[in-house]
């Protein structure tokens, strides 16, 4: 039973993590096309981002102390923090024209 609820859990977790990911690869496009960040904030980007990074520090803390794998879904984490860095990185290149 307990097995059970942690994997539909997982499955909620990723259902979040997928709904929040769909955003980015939208913002990162828009950056490209229109090479304009107006209306971006580099704060929240970062706290964005130090907060997936946050989420893989702890599903790996916690499978360390478990011994058990890193769960799956750790990825969703790393996906999404990559696309909130690319985002950043993309706010520093085009910030001049701001």
């Amino acid at each position: 039973m307990l097995s059970e609820l942690a994997w539909t859990a997982e499955v909620f977790e990723a259902v979040m993590l997928i709904c929040f990911g769909v955003s980015w690869p939208v913002s990162i496009a828009k950056t490209l096309r229109v090479r304009r960040v107006e209306g971006k904030s580099p704060v929240f980007l970062m706290l964005v981002c130090l907060g997936y990074v946050a989420g893989v520090v702890a599903k790996v803390l916690v499978a360390v102390a478990n011994e058990t794998a890193i769960p799956s879904v750790t990825g969703l984490y790393v996906l999404n923090g990559v696309m909130v860095f690319v985002d950043l990185m993309l706010y520093m290149k085009f910030r001049a024209k701001a």
